[in-house]
Formats: C-alpha cells, sequence, structure tokens
C-alpha cells in the first residue's frame, strides 16, 4: 500500500500509554468540570484543576461558553500622561456586546478584581504598551459593580454601586517593552 514509518514495540506501547493518560486526564476533566459539589470531587478536582484552567474550562458553563457576569459591572482604567493630564477609557464602549470575546474580556477584568495579585502587573503593562504613543506616566484601574440591593438600600434609593481601584502602576520603559 504505502510506505509507512516503521517504529519498535517499545516505542508504539509509549506512544499508546501517553495517549491513554492524555485521554483519561481529558475525560475526568470533562466529568468533574460540570459535575456539582461533592466530597469525592472536591478530592479529585485539584488532579485536573491545572488542565481546566490551561484551557480555560474551569466556568460554571463548563466548556461552552465564558461565565457569564453575576452582578452589573464596568471596567475602566485611567491613562496619566507624563504632563498631567488624564484621559478614562472604558474597554467596554469599544466594543461589542455581540463580539465572541466580550464575555471574555469582562471576565479577565472581573477577575483582575478578585485575585489582583495574579492579574494586576500583566493588565497595567498590557495598557501602558497600548497607550505607549501617549506616553503614559501611570495607570489606574477602576472596577464599578452593582450588587443586588437590599430592601433597606433600595427603599433609601442607594442603587448599591461600589467601585473599586487597583494603582497607580507606572509606566517605566522597562515595563512597556
Amino acid at each position: 500500500m504505502g510506505n509507512y514509518i516503521k517504529t519498535s514495540n517499545s516505542a508504539r506501547r509509549v506512544a499508546l500509554v501517553v495517549a491513554s493518560v492524555a485521554l483519561c486526564i481529558h475525560t475526568a476533566a470533562m466529568i468533574m468540570g460540570p459535575a456539582p459539589k461533592s466530597l469525592l470531587r472536591d478530592r479529585l478536582f485539584p488532579l485536573v484543576s491545572w488542565y481546566m484552567d490551561a484551557l480555560h474550562m474551569s466556568n460554571g458553563w463548563a466548556f461552552f461558553a465564558p461565565m457569564p457576569l453575576q452582578y452589573m459591572s464596568h471596567f475602566s482604567y485611567v491613562v496619566t500622561t507624563r504632563e498631567g493630564t488624564q484621559s478614562v477609557f472604558s474597554p467596554e464602549a469599544s466594543m461589542s456586546r455581540r463580539q465572541g470575546t466580550y464575555l471574555r474580556y469582562m471576565n479577565l477584568f472581573g477577575r483582575l478584581f478578585r485575585n489582583p495579585e495574579m492579574y494586576q502587573a500583566g493588565i497595567a503593562r498590557h495598557l501602558c504598551f497600548r497607550h505607549q504613543e501617549v506616553q503614559p506616566h501611570s495607570i489606574r484601574l477602576r472596577f464599578d459593580y452593582q450588587r443586588v440591593p437590599t430592601s433597606e438600600k433600595y427603599l433609601d434609593h442607594d442603587d448599591a454601586w461600589e467601585t473599586e481601584t487597583l494603582g497607580p502602576f507606572f509606566c517605566t520603559e522597562e515595563v512597556v517593552r
């Protein structure tokens, strides 16, 4: 028929074992990802969580779409130039909600404020690089979100908007590279 690459039996066995292990990990992730909380799931989940995080499968919708936001939110950032001019930018305003990446970006910005140590330096570096034509001096990140108000707050006409701010992050030459 055709020319086949000749391999030894031991090489085929190693390839088969590697493929089998990969298939087992993937199958376990597919089963444990959307599974409800249980003692068994909680004990086995750490074995596949690294795989699910790497492939962005560790969200509530499990593998089909990003997690919808739990509350109303708005992410913006302030760029301060070396001259002291401040400009406010909102990624939401430049993106359509119909864009395929809209929810992913909004989830990323939401994660930023839930776990700032992990994400803030990278996002600030990206924004310094993105606005390097205006020679930014610093970036300040802002996240406004609205929790479901209690009946008391609603009766007091409190809209339950809260603001968190991170920064300033200074845009040095090392950061912009």
